[in-house]
């Protein structure tokens, strides 16, 4: 926490490609301290992870490090998967189950 920051400050904070479902990269989003960001906001500008399950585990993550966080899809996340491909038959259905995740969870889309 820093302590020479104003009480009630915000300070927003900018991402993209994570790749949260790709070797360590997650392990970025858990070592967020806890507390250090709870006035803040983060941009997450895409390619967060490909599978629905990725991006929703990501987004919980950063949603829990952030006052709040603000997504944009990328095109990895429009990609179909073999894992995703009996569900959702094309990019269109992913996007609408992706912007249905984020209202689940409380994640603003831009």
């Amino acid at each position: 926490v820093d302590l020479r920051r104003p009480r009630g400050s915000t300070r927003v904070f900018a991402t993209s490609d994570v790749h949260f479902d790709h070797g360590y990269n997650d392990d970025w989003a858990y070592t967020i301290d806890p507390r250090a960001f709870q006035d803040d906001v983060l941009i997450v500008a895409g390619n967060l992870a490909e599978t629905r399950i990725a991006v929703m585990r990501a987004l919980t993550t950063l949603k829990s490090k952030f006052r709040r966080v603000f997504y944009t899809v990328g095109n990895h996340e429009l990609r179909i998967g073999h894992s995703e491909a009996s569900r959702l038959p094309d990019s269109v259905a992913k996007l609408h189950a992706l912007l249905a995740a984020c209202d689940e969870l409380g994640v603003d889309v831009f």
